[in-house]
């Protein structure tokens, strides 16, 4: 295969095979378990969101993301590693080790930073929509994701095929798959250094201490080592905060991006800066309605509290701000997360 080639079928149909065998396996398990794992709209609308995925990110890679790899692999500053084609024994090199290392340390930097970065979290947030959590989970992945292929370019700069580094990704992401389960708990001595579906289960949650939690794909060393690491300790309430509790594929696809849009492009088009909204004054802060049911007392992420509410509680948004459902209600005097805010001082309570 030259450098120029690239051929997408076969990571296409290696996804596909092994979702559907996990899918199926992990079905056929929670039956003999007597557990319900799967509900009815959930997973269609999982499966439609698949295929969308599928179609459009096999274009985008086909079309930009590999010759944009090449273009830029003739400035490489090495070459490293085997190329498609190459025999088996090339891949069972250090230099390919060093690939997979750095192909998931990429991961785990890009994931941190979608968590970081409101528009990038806006893309993402397709991904924790479900309320429920099983293989079809890792269906959810955004059609217009189209800006996370710039974090592997260091890789092909580096000297490392454009096509081995896509592969080595499309590897890494199919691993990813048989996180998203519950019917696996712990697994011993990996949990230590290896990333698990109860890892994941973490990275999932929205109780305040698993938020913005375990990023890493393979490997859940880098957590360890950049302090984002958090064991599982309680069962994981799955979603986003508050809840989209839509299951149409329009909603779970978009909403993030419409949301993020209407916080923070439409100001501008009003003459107001999103990142100056101003406090509300103690009258209409009095109006904000507190949560209902057991959800009330838990603390919110700061990506979908509005700016305003914000600033009636005396707080600094942390660099991942405000991305989502701008007009949430926060309950009087919850606490808030430290992982998401960075206190100028006392919390005011709205009244």
């Amino acid at each position: 295969m030259t450098q120029s080639e690239f051929h997408w079928q076969p990571f296409v149909i290696l996804s596909l095979s092994t979702f559907t065998a996990l899918v199926s396996l992990e079905s056929f398990v929670a039956r003999r378990r007597k557990v319900k794992l799967y509900k009815r709209d959930n997973s269609i609308a999982s499966v439609i969101v698949l295929f969308g995925y599928l179609t459009t990110t096999t274009l985008w890679n086909a079309y930009v993301v590999h010759p944009t790899f090449v273009w830029f692999h003739q400035f490489s500053l090495w070459q490293i590693g085997p190329k498609l084609g190459d025999s088996l024994s090339a891949f069972l090199t250090p230099a390919f080790l060093a690939l997979v290392l750095l192909d998931d340390l990429t991961y785990y930097i890009h994931h941190r930073i979608s968590h970081r970065v409101p528009f990038l979290f806006a893309i993402h947030e397709t991904h924790h929509t479900s309320k429920v959590y099983n293989i079809l989970v890792a269906a959810r992945v955004p059609w217009i994701d189209f800006t996370s292929f710039v974090f592997w370019i260091p890789l092909v700069l580096l000297g490392f095929h454009p096509a081995v580094v896509m592969m080595q990704h499309a590897l890494n992401m199919t691993y990813n798959l048989f996180l998203h389960t519950e019917l696996v708990r712990k697994m011993g001595f990996l949990e230590s250094f290896w990333n698990t579906p109860s890892h994941h289960r973490v990275h999932h949650g929205t109780q305040a201490k698993y938020i913005d939690k375990n990023f890493g794909c393979l490997l859940i060393i880098w957590d360890k080592m950049f302090g984002t690491f958090q064991p599982e300790e309680e069962q994981s309430e799955y979603g986003t905060v508050p809840d989209l509790k839509s299951e149409s594929v329009y909603d779970i696809v978009t909403h993030g991006v419409r949301s993020y849009f209407k916080l923070h492009v439409r100001p501008l088009f009003k003459g107001a800066a999103p990142s100056t909204e101003s406090a509300p004054s103690e009258e209409s802060a009095s109006t904000l309605k507190p949560l209902k049911g057991p959800r009330v007392a838990r603390p919110l992420p700061n990506h979908y509290v509005s700016p305003s509410v914000i600033a009636a509680r005396d707080i600094e948004l942390s660099p991942r701000a405000v991305a989502t459902s701008p007009d949430h209600p926060v309950a009087a005097g919850a606490e808030l997360p430290p992982t998401r805010f960075e206190p100028r001082g006392p919390v005011a309570s709205l009244k």
